[in-house]
């Protein structure tokens, strides 16, 4: 049920933004107004939250537009227990689509593991954690104690090498 709600609030802010697009008043609106500048910053917050959670790939935006002036004008041309099953049959589509992803993102990372555990010096602990030691002291050398402070650098990569965090980079 609650996938629902948030289904219904996604589509009616998505709905409020697009309605302004497709009246296409964006280009008279005095943004100089308080009450104006709120609206507009209000919608463009929805827009790019819709965008980045890529809430509307594949949707009719025209369609959509129409469906929010229907409900606004009270005048609805499906009834709800259409609308509703429409609506889940999106989300669905929408889970589907994210569960294929992770499938292959999935089958990707096995393989990057598989591949580079097999590469000199990589480690794997048993949680599946591979790491490459690239220095150390001497074999003799001291190992620090729980008093002491150590340096250590790193670089978390992707599956497709790209870094998503490292202690080099920041300094």
């Amino acid at each position: 049920m609650k996938i629902v709600k948030r289904a219904t609030w996604v589509f009616s802010s998505v709905a409020v933004l697009m309605v302004g697009l497709y009246a296409s008043a964006q280009d008279s609106v005095d943004l100089e107004d308080a009450d104006n500048r709120i609206a507009y910053s209000l919608g463009a917050n929805i827009g790019q939250n819709l965008v980045a959670q890529e809430l509307i790939e594949g949707i009719d935006v025209q369609t959509f537009v129409v469906g929010m002036l229907d409900a606004f004008a009270d005048d609805l041309k499906l009834p709800p227990a259409e609308m509703t099953a429409a609506i889940q049959t999106y989300m669905e589509r929408q889970a589907n689509a994210a569960q294929a992803e992770l499938s292959d993102n999935l089958a990707a990372s096995e393989e990057f593991l598989a591949q580079n555990s097999l590469n000199d010096g990589i480690v794997t602990l048993e949680s599946g954690l591979q790491y490459l030691v690239l220095e150390s002291a001497p074999g003799d050398g001291v190992s620090p104690t729980s008093s002491d402070s150590v340096l250590a650098h790193y670089h978390g990569t992707l599956v497709d090498g790209s870094v998503f965090d490292s202690s080099v980079n920041r300094g």
